[in-house]
């Protein structure tokens, strides 16, 4: 910090002058750094630290159960409260429980992290695309087309090449035929769920 003040120079390219790789730059508390040069950080309080401590012992061990998602759902909870506060922690954790659910929804797994506080929707809420039911008649909708029309492919031929690797599935069933159609009589009420490869999901209703 104190060469980049000096030289007027950027990390990156103090880093290219010493022919240094530069992979990224992480903010640094300006006590801490004050502490490193004054030779005092053995005296810092770390106090804010107890609970990211606690959160690893206690991943560790969950990790040899079957429960290793919920440890991973402690730990990246309170690594961020540690960065950006126990609100936006709250948050990331709900809304990504919401999209691809929550490794232990009803709290049975014991655990001093702060995560059970956490009021969370257990039921999971996907992004939706709205399509005329008209697509349905006829000969019905091409899946592959379906795919562009939702917005989960940029392409049909992008959308063939899922569904020949088997990333296709609508309702839970796998799309195996890439000519398949979609008609009338294959949905039930208004919606269906689309899926593309493991994480990507539209909630698809026909008005």
């Amino acid at each position: 910090y104190t060469e980049q003040q000096k030289l007027g120079r950027t990390f990156e390219e103090i880093a290219d002058a010493y022919g240094i790789p530069y992979l990224a730059q992480l903010p640094i508390d300006p006590n801490l750094a004050k502490e490193v040069d004054n030779g005092t950080l053995e005296e810092r309080n770390v106090t804010e630290l107890d609970n990211i401590v606690t959160a690893v012992e206690e991943c560790e061990a969950l990790a040899e159960c079957p429960n290793i998602n919920r440890a991973k759902e402690i730990l990246a909870f309170e690594a961020t409260a540690m960065a950006h506060g126990e609100k936006a922690a709250a948050e990331a954790f709900a809304a990504a429980g919401a999209q691809f659910g929550f490794a232990d929804p009803e709290k049975k797994i014991p655990t001093s992290s702060k995560i059970l506080n956490v009021e969370v929707n257990t039921v999971k809420a996907y992004p939706e695309a709205t399509l005329d039911k008209s697509l349905l008649e006829g000969e019905g909708l091409w899946i592959a087309k379906l795919m562009t029309e939702c917005g989960l492919c940029k392409s049909t031929s992008e959308a063939r090449r899922l569904i020949q690797g088997g990333g296709v599935k609508i309702d839970d069933v796998k799309v195996t035929d890439v000519s398949a159609v979609l008609k009338a009589e294959n949905v039930t009420g208004e919606s269906i769920l689309v899926q593309s490869g493991k994480k990507n999901f539209r909630k698809v209703i026909f008005q």
